[in-house]
């Protein structure tokens, strides 16, 4: 599986991974699944790996279908934060995509590591004013 999904209810802490290569339709499907998940709720962040993902095959249309997928979920990730790790180039550059044409629709934020990115979602941060090296 390309894509999987995990919710940690008590932590209000989603995690989606890929594995190896993925394309918009396994992306599109898992995060459907996710948000209509019983244990979602809303303010439940989300831990985007894609360590060992590879998003080489995913265009600018693409990416601009994901995100309109989103906007009926809007007022459901309102208050959710995203955390994106992507250590490799092409993942980080793709994922910059997202970030870049989804502003308004979502909030989130790139990482090259997993510590910065569990800190920026303040699950090892203890301070709201953290400053990640992004």
């Amino acid at each position: 599986m390309p894509c999987t999904y995990r919710i940690e209810p008590d932590k209000k802490l989603a995690f989606l991974e890929t594995s190896q290569e993925v394309n918009i339709d396994d992306l599109c499907e898992k995060i459907e699944m996710m948000l209509n998940d019983p244990d979602w709720q809303e303010g439940t962040s989300i831990y985007n790996d894609y360590t060992n993902g590879d998003l080489s095959n995913m265009f600018n249309t693409e990416v601009k279908d994901l995100l309109v997928g989103l906007i009926p979920h809007k007022k459901t990730l309102a208050k959710s934060r995203i955390a994106v790790v992507a250590p490799n180039d092409m993942e980080y550059g793709t994922a910059r995509m997202i970030q870049s044409i989804g502003t308004g629709i979502i909030r989130f934020a790139i990482f090259r590591d997993h510590e910065d990115a569990m800190a920026w979602l303040q699950i090892l941060a203890n301070t709201p004013t953290y400053v990640p090296r992004c």
